[in-house]
């Protein structure tokens, strides 16, 4: 107990004590039932992945990357990213181009932004290298009754 003395008077105030040890164990109790529960969202989780392939692959067939139905917006992105298969050919080929501030005794940092502009087809590709896509879903939940954006406020047009 704690004593908390005022002006006139004493008052004591009760202080409840709960034990480090009852604390710990129910962090170990939440986390066994967070298991359980992750445990049972694998499955969901699986089928989701699939179904995604699977919108995925209509987008594709359609040559579509978004688009509208009723509540929601599916689009497909692609990511391409320029991979580095065989850095011995790679930093080879480099010297041989007189490129070597690319290379230390591996790929240096710099060659990063090579390997993006390889991927974005505004460079060749150099040999080692392939470019890996990836393919990514996104769905969006549109709970408004009108999907566009309404401002209230008065137009201003911003010069630049």
């Amino acid at each position: 107990m704690t004593k908390k003395l005022t002006a006139k008077k004493e008052t004591i105030t009760p202080q409840v004590v709960t034990p480090l040890k009852d604390l710990i164990y129910a962090v170990l109790e939440a986390d066994v039932e967070i298991a359980k529960l992750e445990e049972k969202l694998t499955p969901l989780k699986e089928v989701k992945k699939v179904i995604k392939a699977q919108i995925a692959e209509e987008f594709k067939r359609r040559g579509e990357f978004t688009t509208r139905v009723e509540g929601a917006t599916a689009t497909m992105s692609v990511r391409k990213t320029a991979v580095v298969l065989d850095e011995q050919k790679v930093i080879k080929e480099l010297k041989e181009v007189g490129l070597d501030e690319y290379v230390v005794l591996a790929l240096s940092e710099a060659f990063e932004s090579v390997k993006k502009e390889i991927a974005l087809g505004n460079s060749p590709l150099i040999n080692g290298m392939e470019i890996k896509e990836t393919d990514y879903i996104s769905i969006r939940k549109n709970d408004k009754a009108d999907a566009r954006k309404i401002t209230t406020g008065e137009f201003v047009k911003l010069n630049k």
